[in-house]
């Protein structure tokens, strides 16, 4: 059984902690950036809320990137989905890729409408990225 915790030090690390084992590592990122790739070598800006959506997605918003991401707990590896990697901050609606935040922080799941609610700090609203469209919308 695992816990998915954020830890930090100098940056903020995304950690597995194994119960059984006590022992706690960095799951993935450990430095700053906003690149995707598996483990360690994924970059994230300020990871921030958490949602798990399925035994494969484990969603998170990067707040310096101004990104959802979500991140495979199997295969470690970093996907970028919605919004901008670049830094390109803005208050957009649409597609994953037209849709922009501005310091997307919390977040929370629908599981009856497959719809994930994000805090976007910046811009002083709550988006919703719909799964099923895969647009994000309530700007």
């Amino acid at each position: 059984m695992l816990s998915w915790v954020l830890s930090g030090v100098v940056f903020v690390l995304l950690s597995r902690v194994g119960l059984c084992a006590d022992e706690l590592f960095t799951f993935a990122g450990g430095t700053a950036g906003t690149s995707d790739g598996a483990g360690t070598n994924a970059k994230m800006g300020v990871p921030g809320g958490f949602v798990q959506t399925s035994p494969t997605r484990i969603w998170f918003s990067d707040q310096t990137g101004n990104s959802i991401r979500y991140i495979n707990p199997y295969t470690k590896h970093t996907n970028s989905v919605v919004g901008s990697l670049v830094g390109s901050t803005g208050s957009a609606d649409g597609d994953a890729t037209t849709a922009r935040f501005q310091k997307p922080w919390g977040m929370a799941y629908s599981d009856m409408t497959k719809t994930i609610y994000i805090a976007d700090y910046d811009n002083n609203a709550i988006r919703a990225y719909d799964m099923t469209a895969g647009e994000l919308v309530g700007n």
